[in-house]
């Protein structure tokens, strides 16, 4: 709950802030959350036999990561031209 109300508004601003870089940005912080999320759900399986509150924060920033693409996403989806 805490990942998403953290990652939504997140990904929001650094679309809004980087699209003035970079006409590209949405599709690169999609990318960036998607292929961050993996390695850290992936080391939140591995460590959770052994430490409890790390596999928590790992899966916290894991779906904070996936979080950043909601606002973006449909951003995109509702672009007409």
């Amino acid at each position: 709950m805490l990942s998403g109300l953290i990652g939504v508004p997140t990904g929001m601003f650094l679309s809004t802030s980087l699209k003035k870089r970079n006409p590209r940005a949405d599709p690169l912080i999609c990318a960036f959350g998607l292929l961050t999320s993996t390695p850290l759900m992936f080391l939140a399986a591995v460590v959770a036999g052994y430490n409890e509150i790390a596999t928590y924060a790992l899966i916290f920033f894991a779906s904070l990561c996936l979080n950043l693409n909601w606002s973006i996403v449909a951003d995109m989806l509702l672009v007409s031209y």
